[in-house]
């Protein structure tokens, strides 16, 4: 986690405090449970996915390299878009996926979505993102420096679309490119509109429209999945041992 992370948790916390979209508990259920999640992502995941990083991606890739100048930019938006268009079809897979879902299921977990939502990610899942985004672009010769940046930009953005956070509804059109959290929360709907989910975007929205996963908007407020009452309670099973649990039924 890195320290511009750090610091923007507390502020996005803040501004849900003060300027929330949906009436709740600021500490709610499951606010510790997401706290201990933040320990772990700190401590115990980036373990293995940072030295797999170290051994995926060389340190100066095949020249597509993070520089002060237009070549740069470009190099960089093309970055942006090839690491969240892996992101999309990742996250369709995960829900896909019955080993991969169950890892997932962590994340739906929650029923009151807040920026700390977003620290319910399972050790297998931030494993196999990893792998699945860093290495096509590893071997497409983005080096290391420009592929931790993006991978810094990500969770910071998942803070966000997260969070419970009252923007101005002038700006609704931001969703029709960018991912928002209004937009993200149809995500965590409990009930489907398409196969195994919808609006499965990371950065950019437009990904849901052109592969027809999107659903703008929906009359539900039940949040999880089908299944969630029989899922295990116990927050450290829940993120290293997503094997064990068989997955709900439909």
């Amino acid at each position: 986690m890195s320290l511009f992370e750090i610091l923007v948790i507390p502020a996005v916390l803040a501004l849900e405090y003060f300027f929330p979209k949906r009436k709740t508990v600021f500490f709610r259920k499951g606010f510790v449970e997401d706290l201990g999640y933040l320990v772990l992502s700190v401590y115990c995941t980036p373990i293995v996915t940072d030295r797999l990083r170290e051994i995926l991606v060389r340190p100066h890739g095949s020249g597509l390299s993070l520089k002060f100048s237009y070549e740069g930019v470009a190099v960089f938006l093309a970055g942006l878009v090839l690491f969240d268009f892996l992101l999309y079809w990742m996250h369709r897979f995960v829900h896909s996926v019955p080993l991969l879902w169950r890892s997932h299921q962590l994340h739906h977990s929650s029923q009151e979505l807040t920026a700390l939502s977003a620290l319910r990610n399972g050790f297998f899942e931030d494993v196999f993102i990893l792998l699945w985004v860093t290495t096509p672009m590893a071997l497409l010769g983005f080096d290391r420096e420009l592929l931790n940046l993006l991978s810094a930009i990500l969770p910071v953005h998942g803070y966000l679309v997260h969070s419970n956070i009252r923007f101005p509804k002038r700006g609704a059109w931001i969703s029709r490119v960018f991912c928002t959290p209004c937009f993200h929360y149809i995500h965590h709907l409990k009930y489907l509109h398409h196969a195994y989910g919808q609006n499965f975007s990371a950065i950019f929205s437009f990904w849901d429209r052109w592969f027809q996963t999107v659903t703008e908007s929906s009359g539900q407020v039940e949040l999880g999945f089908q299944g969630l009452e029989s899922y295990p309670r116990n927050p450290l099973a829940r993120y290293i041992y997503p094997a064990r649990f068989r997955r709900p039924s439909a």
